[in-house]
């Protein structure tokens, strides 16, 4: 994929941003899960159509086939598996946590690739270390942007977060990230 179409696909991701800003100035937990379970509900579903009906194999194709990676032509996508972890992010942990899941993956995550791909020259594993680090210290500026959280947990799952990025993993980053902040400051939280 060139860099405009990851350009335009890292978009997606950063308009995924939506959710945990909604979520931290407007909207209570209930409502949080209900529109976040509603859209992975048809997300999912039109994932599964695509798979099946060569319609929407298509269509879906036709509307999203230039920023859709080859490795996702039979795969669920990287907006999924956002969804669902924002999903799970939203149900297992409390509001400044879940937030604070959620901004790491939509702009830590697509800033850290951009990063990577247009000047990532030190490679480490399949990632690059100019990407990393930028992760890293997009993930440390939230922290002390929400006021709420805790810093040194904060701190702690940024670090965690970078290093779960970075790994090769069976599982989806977008997945992983989120949930590995989630889970690290609630240890933290309760260590502390």
């Amino acid at each position: 994929m060139n860099f405009k179409h990851e350009i335009y696909r890292k978009f997606v991701h950063y308009s995924s941003s939506i959710f945990p800003v909604c979520y931290y100035f407007y909207l209570d937990r209930d409502t949080m899960l209900w529109i976040l379970g509603s859209c992975t509900i048809l997300i999912v579903t039109g994932e599964i159509m695509r798979f099946i009906f060569p319609f929407f194999t298509n269509l879906y194709g036709s509307l999203f086939g230039e920023i859709t990676r080859n490795s996702e032509n039979n795969s669920f996508t990287g907006a999924t598996y956002t969804l669902f972890g924002f999903l799970l992010c939203t149900f297992l942990f409390s509001k400044e946590i879940a937030v604070f899941a959620m901004l790491i993956q939509s702009l830590g995550d697509s800033t850290a690739a951009l990063v990577g791909i247009r000047w990532g020259t030190v490679k480490i594993i399949n990632k690059s270390l100019q990407g990393s680090l930028t992760f890293l210290l997009i993930s440390l500026g939230i922290v002390f942007l929400l006021n709420d959280l805790p810093r040194p947990a904060g701190i702690v799952s940024s670090v965690i977060a970078t290093i779960v990025e970075l790994l090769p993993s069976p599982f989806n980053d977008n997945l992983m990230v989120p949930l590995s902040v989630g889970f690290t400051m609630s240890i933290m939280n309760f260590i502390v």
